[in-house]
């Protein structure tokens, strides 16, 4: 009887020892992916700054030449075909809503 119970206490000894090893072997993996996650989102992150530095300057670019077609736009408006022809009063319009013109801009193209 004494016998039966120490294999049984030993065995389950056995098996605590061996499943904790499992554990630590599943628990440093996991750290280590979540490791790998952190790295990945850190790259993610920097790539995302650079994209958004990019993105202001190509923004900046885009102001800079609509800055630089008011002159030429108040020039067309100037003429009679814009007075004459809805298409053209319509794509100057449409040009100045995509350079987001502030509306005294756009009343000053008009005078």
């Amino acid at each position: 009887m004494l016998t039966g119970t120490l294999t049984i206490v030993l065995g389950l000894l056995v098996v605590a020892c061996g499943t904790s090893g499992v554990q630590d072997t599943t628990i440093g993996q996991t750290k280590a992916r979540v490791g790998q996650t952190k790295a990945g989102v850190d790259s993610l992150e920097k790539e995302l700054d650079r994209l958004k530095i990019e993105v202001s300057e190509i923004s900046k670019g885009v102001d800079d030449q609509c800055r630089r077609l008011l002159p030429l736009l108040r020039s067309v408006i100037l003429l009679r075909p814009y007075r004459e022809n809805a298409d053209v009063r319509n794509t100057v319009s449409d040009i100045a809503r995509e350079c987001r013109f502030t509306p005294t801009e756009l009343k000053t193209l008009e005078q």
